[in-house]
């Protein structure tokens, strides 16, 4: 945990792969969990940005690993990528995997008009995203340090700097989540007057998509929105789904809820929880008889 804070502070590109397992301490170690996101989101002391991303099933993995470490290295950040012991272990069949349809991002480089002395490697910008050097280029060398620090890496203690640098490093997320963030948001079915509206995470896709089907047969719609962002969540597009649906459902596999607490802090949201923590995957017949429990609340 302490070297995420240090990535974030150092402003280190680093992808951390979290695959949860059944917890807590030695807990369930061979079988699944959505419990830790709560870790992933707070857990660090005092605040520093991450970025948390959650797939959705395993050819999402494939493709989202990528973006993952596109975004660490473009915006210089922890990036913690949430799979699970169900999603891990899983065997399904899937397309041929297109190595080209994630296109590379590059970090951002100096330009060679500041050297020796003068490169200001953590630069207040606008986008919060400074010129990174590579290891090796003549004339950039800095200290990568875990104090606080002005833009040449001097470790620097007032308030007024400690201000404008974490500033700066907060302000990487809001340019994510404006850019990008809703590029990373999957909507399955119509939400417009939909009945139940499920927002989820991770790998109980497939099991909600099932659900919604069997609800549907007994008369009752669902539309479903799964962000692949987690943090910074996409706020804007969240709301506008659940403006649409008569109620909101937030189902998981952790014991307290942990995405439905997220949204309510996030968001104007004030979803229903159906956290379920067995070590299992949830189960579609489960699910669906939640989603018509709700909407004849």
């Amino acid at each position: 945990v302490e070297q995420i804070n240090l990535a974030a502070q150092a402003e280190i590109p680093a992808v951390i792969v979290d695959v949860q397992r059944g917890g807590a301490s030695t807990g369930l170690p061979t079988k699944s969990s959505q419990g830790d996101l709560n870790l992933a989101l707070y857990g660090v002391h005092n605040e520093s940005p991450r970025v948390v991303m959650a797939p959705t099933s395993v050819e999402d993995t494939f493709y989202l690993i990528q973006h993952a470490l596109n975004i660490a290295e473009r915006y210089q950040v922890p990036v913690i990528f949430l799979s699970d012991q169900s999603l891990a272990h899983r065997r399904c069949t899937i397309p041929k995997p297109d190595l080209g349809r994630v296109p590379r991002w590059e970090r951002l480089l100096p330009d060679g008009s500041s050297r020796n002395g003068e490169y200001a490697r953590y630069r207040i910008t606008e986008t919060g995203i400074s010129p990174m050097a590579v290891p090796g280029m003549r004339g950039f060398a800095y200290t990568a340090t875990g104090i606080e620090h002005n833009e040449y890496s001097d470790p620097t203690y007032t308030p007024e700097n400690l201000q404008a640098m974490k500033s700066k490093r907060f302000r990487k997320l809001q340019h994510l989540n404006e850019h990008f963030g809703e590029q990373f948001v999957r909507i399955w079915g119509d939400p417009e007057g939909a009945d139940v509206g499920i927002i989820g995470w991770g790998s109980t896709e497939g099991v909600i998509r099932e659900a919604m089907v069997l609800a549907q047969q007994e008369g009752v719609r669902a539309a479903a929105l799964y962000p692949k962002i987690l943090m910074p969540l996409p706020v804007r597009i969240i709301e506008q789904f659940a403006s649409k649906v008569k109620r909101i459902l937030v189902p998981e596999a952790n014991f307290t809820g942990e995405f439905a607490a997220y949204l309510r802090s996030q968001t104007g949201i004030v979803p229903i929880s159906y956290a379920r923590d067995t070590g299992l995957p949830l189960d579609p017949e489960e699910v669906k008889a939640e989603i018509i429990r709700v909407a004849r609340m």
